[in-house]
């Protein structure tokens, strides 16, 4: 029992997220990634704007949240933004102005009408829910008359951006398709100093068993 106890803090203690990409200011992955991340003082996240290429177009973005994923910026695992308090959203509108409509980390494609964050240590929170008269559960920025899945569920609008025609008009709701510039054009990534949840439970595991030896010593 006490190998099998100092096995498992050893592990919660080495135990590191996954390799990823790391990001440098300017490096071209196989399309830009401008501007250079920036640090938001109100949480101490960074943002920036990634504009890969697959195949000669956009990112769809089921393809923008996998290359977020990939990339790490300062150390810290980047992921498809989410945007949940008003002082983020105008730090974004502000730091970012020049750019169009962008992919973020929400979806409904799950329940209709359930908007949730996807990505981030935010995962799986609902923060809307219905349609462009739908209730509020959280922070939101819809453009008036949105998210209307235009088209009704065969379209599948079931993926936001940040922006409708740019990045001051509000969230949209599209389908997940590869869009030109006057879409969504590239994605929204942010990087946050919070572990991995697997990080988390290898740590919730380590001081368990730290609790069980020490126990174990007294009695």
């Amino acid at each position: 029992m006490r190998s099998l106890i100092l096995e498992l803090v050893l592990l919660a203690i080495v135990a590191t997220p996954g390799g990823g990409g790391t990001l440098s200011c300017g490096e071209d992955r196989n399309g830009p990634f401008l501007p250079c991340p920036v640090m938001n003082p109100v949480n101490g996240h960074y943002y920036g704007m990634g504009y890969g290429r697959v195949d000669g177009r956009n990112f769809t973005w089921h393809e923008a949240r996998d290359d977020a994923e990939t990339l790490t910026f300062n150390g810290m695992r980047g992921y498809l933004a989410t945007v949940t308090s008003p002082s983020e959203s105008e730090f974004l509108k502000q730091s970012l102005s020049n750019y169009t409509a962008t992919w973020m980390g929400a979806s409904d494609a799950a329940v209709e009408g359930e908007w949730r964050w996807m990505t981030g240590p935010e995962a799986g929170q609902l923060f809307w829910h219905g349609d462009a008269s739908g209730e509020a559960l959280g922070f939101t920025d819809w453009h008036v008359g949105e998210p209307n899945d235009l088209g009704g569920l065969s379209s599948g609008e079931d993926y936001a951006t940040f922006g409708h025609g740019d990045m001051h008009d509000g969230w949209n709701d599209l389908p997940n398709l590869a869009y030109d510039a006057s879409w969504a054009n590239g994605y929204l990534v942010e990087f946050s100093p919070v572990p991995e949840p697997s990080t988390y439970a290898l740590l919730t595991i380590g001081g368990v068993a730290l609790a069980i030896y020490a126990r174990q010593r007294r009695t």
